[in-house]
């Protein structure tokens, strides 16, 4: 490591290229040099900040790269990675975010984004089953992977269990990843993208945001004209527990 001077500060470039440096060392390897190591330690980056050793090592026998222990190794003895302490923690996680942040940007730069988030997808629906949140982080990993139209299929579904848990803010966030892979993936004239926009005003309205029950409503019609039937059954479902849920059991 080493120690800043009384008042000094680090911009976030110079930051990024320390643990970018530091990573280097103890990888043995640049960015540019795709060890099964460095692609090992990219694919738990990839995971999240907490890497669990399961998912680790199957995303990693996707890839038919062996988990890297010895790279791991180096890199907790040079306190960039740390035991998961949570209760119950199942591995292992980098010591600060950036150090993630770094490895990411190096995997992009090299063109393997896609790949590993590939590769993640894959170990997490095929292992994960059960698991609170998994819906989304297939979806987020699909859509960076570019495998938008999939993506699509498992974030509507995670939309829709945090809205049955009441988890509006949350909800909010998948559907703007869904809206994401909607533009990228030139998915509008597909039903599910009809149904991006009746959830997104389901999460309005539940989120008490002004013009919910108009901007509902103009979602269900744009569906009907579509003849995306599902999408406008989803909304007109939506809007009578709306009615309920203040009490209007008639409107309902």
């Amino acid at each position: 490591g080493f120690t800043l001077v009384a008042g000094g500060e680090i911009g976030s470039g110079l930051a990024g290229s320390t643990w970018a440096d530091r990573l280097d060392r103890a990888l043995g390897a640049r960015p540019e040099k795709a060890t099964a190591a460095r692609v090992g330690i990219e694919v738990a980056a990839t995971l999240g900040n907490r890497v669990d050793e399961r998912e680790w090592a199957a995303a990693c026998a996707l890839l038919k790269i062996p988990v890297p222990s010895v790279a791991l190794e180096r890199l907790a003895r040079e306190r960039l990675v740390v035991d998961d302490d949570r209760p119950g923690g199942l591995g292992w996680r980098f010591a600060h975010a950036a150090i993630r942040e770094a490895l990411i940007a190096a995997a992009l730069g090299q063109g393997r984004t896609r790949m590993l988030n590939r590769a993640c997808a894959r170990a997490l629906a095929a292992g994960g089953k059960g698991q609170r949140g998994l819906n989304e982080r297939i979806g987020r990993h699909l859509h960076a992977a570019g495998d938008h139209a999939q993506a699509l299929t498992w974030l509507l579904v995670a939309a829709r269990r945090r809205l049955l848990r009441d988890e509006v803010r949350e909800a909010a966030a998948v559907i703007d990843v869904a809206r994401e892979a909607r533009r990228a993936g030139s998915l509008d004239a597909d039903p599910r993208g009809s149904t991006v926009d009746v959830l997104g005003a389901i999460v309005q309205l539940r989120g008490g945001g002004h013009g919910g029950l108009r901007a509902l409503d103009q979602a269900v019609a744009s569906a009907r004209a579509a003849g995306h039937d599902a999408a406008v059954t989803e909304g007109l479902v939506a809007r009578a527990d709306a009615w309920r849920r203040v009490g209007n059991v008639d409107a309902a």
